[in-house]
């Protein structure tokens, strides 16, 4: 009569055939794993191609500013010959990767490229990515879909170039070379059209050889299947110094941040902070105005301006900080006359977080010159 080893000795058998069944299976990960390790660290040769490409093309670039020495026919195959590469890297990473994460994707192209280009990219639907990609000195943005079972190409903004549209203008600026081009590209997704297309804003700074503030470029786009088609497009002032988010959606509005100035002060690097909305409709992009990101400098700026051309202030703010706002500016004004200048403006202001709030220092040099816009007591009317 056969003698059976019992409970133990089954599962003994069972954890056996489990390990021959599973151990093909994960040896196959293991190696798949590694092709895939393989594959974005040396990037199928990629890094080589792109190193040799650079170091010719950065002969051909204006050491004074930001753009090409020349736009000679050998400059421009250089160029465009690492567009090509760059775009067909972000091809094959965003195919090998069906869960692509943002950060991985530029981490992984500053690293094969020395920090020489950055990356970008929205997923519009599955197997629809629009992708930005920063190679000084130019920027390029285009669509990578999925054709005949494969992620391609699709539309390069290039190709947007010559439309014949209100909007040319600025997309000419992602096809300038010397100093009126779009770099520092970034993109985001939309809600769709109500006809169920997909949308996309663009956003670039103007290259510029020096400073903080600069104009940028903000773009709402739609893609019609074949071509992305631009909606809005504009230039605004921004800089690099403001504190508050970078561009975003929020509900139905895109946010971005402009640069404005004051009348009777200014920050250097930032001035007057505005949050510009535009609202996005089914249907429409619409301009929803522009807000004060720190509403009572506005409202100090607009005290001062009234007080320095001897208009009433009474509506602006009770009688005692009132008071000391006027000692403030006739103590800078006199400081400005025994310097031998005759400005009449407040000089540079500096914010500090105070609290809940923040303390507004006018001038530097001048440390008793502190008001706190948020309790000082002044009013928006006027």
């Amino acid at each position: 009569m056969p003698v059976t080893g019992g409970p133990a000795e089954a599962m003994s058998m069972a954890w056996l055939m489990l390990r021959l069944v599973l151990m093909p299976l994960l040896v196959l990960a293991l190696v798949a794993l590694g092709l895939a390790c393989r594959a974005q660290s040396d990037g199928d040769g990629f890094r080589e191609k792109f190193q040799a490409i650079h170091a010719k093309l950065a002969s051909h670039f204006d050491e004074d500013c930001c753009g090409f020495k020349d736009t000679e026919p050998a400059t421009m195959q250089l160029l465009a010959e690492e567009s090509s590469l760059l775009r067909q890297w972000a091809v094959a990473f965003l195919s090998r990767n069906r869960l692509p994460q943002a950060d991985e994707f530029n981490s992984v192209i500053e690293k094969l490229t020395d920090q020489d280009a950055s990356a970008h990219f929205v997923k519009l639907a599955p197997n629809l990515y629009v992708v930005t990609v920063d190679h000084y000195p130019v920027s390029d943005a285009f669509v990578i879909a999925e054709k005949h079972g494969h992620l391609q190409v699709a539309w390069t903004i290039k190709d947007a170039g010559n439309q014949r549209s209100s909007f040319a203008k600025y997309v000419r600026a992602w096809l300038g070379m010397n100093g009126s081009q779009i770099m520092g590209a970034t993109v985001g997704g939309l809600s769709k059209s109500v006809a169920g297309e997909q949308r996309f804003w663009l956003e670039g700074r103007y290259a510029q050889s020096a400073g903080c503030d600069g104009t940028e470029q903000i773009g709402v786009w739609k893609w019609a299947g074949t071509a992305a088609v631009p909606l809005y497009v504009a230039d605004y002032l921004s800089s690099c110094n403001f504190e508050s988010e970078v561009t975003h959606v929020d509900g139905t509005y895109l946010h971005l941040y402009v640069l404005d100035f004051y009348k009777m002060f200014w920050r250097g690097g930032s001035g007057r902070e505005l949050d510009w909305k535009l609202r996005i409709t089914p249907s429409s992009v619409e301009d929803a105005g522009k807000t004060d990101v720190l509403p009572a400098l506005e409202v100090l700026d607009r005290f001062f301006l009234r007080y320095a051309r001897h208009m009433p202030v009474s509506d602006f703010a009770a009688r005692a900080p009132a008071a000391k706002l006027k000692v403030m500016y006739d103590e800078i004004m006199r400081s400005w006359q025994r310097r031998g200048e005759t400005s009449d403006t407040l000089g540079e202001y500096e914010i500090a977080r105070s609290g809940t709030g923040y303390c507004f220092t006018l001038d530097p040099s001048f440390q008793d010159n502190r008001v706190r816009p948020w309790s000082h007591g002044l009013s928006s009317a006027g």
